[in-house]
């Protein structure tokens, strides 16, 4: 089949395995991406004051629980290296940054610190 053929199909020409296979497809290539694009999103929008102050704690809180719980599952893997866990650093310094400003007398433990202590007290074998 060549690019003009492909180009000139429609809807009703595609079958129905190869349609739902073309959703799949896009769905799998997208799925990862989504989150990233969510929180770019949600970034730009917190850092317009499009928010109520409400919501605003809202998503601060949630973004910090969420890498909370991403360290923690992460903790514990083999594959993670000083240098992985060197790129969640400005990360957490962030997520901590919007925290702090949301509400600066919440007591939760800094994200930044607990990647640090992980990269401390690393077992890495260093060749």
């Amino acid at each position: 089949m060549t690019l003009g053929e492909i180009l000139g199909m429609k809807l009703g020409d595609i079958s129905r395995e190869q349609l739902i296979f073309l959703i799949i497809f896009l769905a799998v290539i997208i799925a990862p991406r989504y989150s990233r694009i969510y929180y770019r999103i949600k970034k730009i929008f917190f850092l317009k004051n499009t928010f109520s102050q409400r919501e605003r704690e809202k998503w601060a809180t949630q973004v910090h629980f969420d890498l909370f719980e991403k360290i923690i599952e992460s903790a514990d893997d083999p594959f993670m290296s000083d240098q992985k866990w060197k790129e969640w650093l400005p990360i957490c310094r962030y997520s901590d940054d919007i925290l702090r400003e949301v509400l600066p007398k919440a007591q939760l433990a800094s994200l930044e610190n607990i990647v640090l202590n992980i990269i401390n007290e690393s077992d890495e074998i260093s060749v």
